[in-house]
């Protein structure tokens, strides 16, 4: 199996070897939110050595009004992986 976010990157040769392919539409911030609550707090599960601080708190509060962050077309892989490189890098974790 094979995924990318670089849909305009396949070539023919490509398409050539695909069965199947399945385009997702991008997350709206509401569903972006949600993941990132859920990732987080997974992560605060399963690491009892790494808590959110409030900076972190205040980040998710924030997500759909942060310029910065707004509009941001986060998928899933992305969330997960800035949630523990996050939490990670929070604690001093590596």
């Amino acid at each position: 199996m094979k995924t990318t976010n670089r849909i305009g990157q396949i070539d023919d040769a490509f398409l050539s070897r695909t069965t199947v392919a399945i385009t997702y539409k991008a997350l709206d911030i509401g569903k972006q939110k949600q993941i990132w609550q859920g990732f987080l707090k997974k992560l605060s599960e399963e690491r009892k050595d790494i808590s959110l601080t409030d900076r972190a708190k205040k980040f998710l509060e924030n997500i759909d009004e942060d310029e910065t962050t707004k509009g941001v077309p986060w998928n899933g892989r992305e969330i997960r992986n800035g949630a523990y490189s996050n939490g990670c890098e929070i604690e001093g974790i590596s």
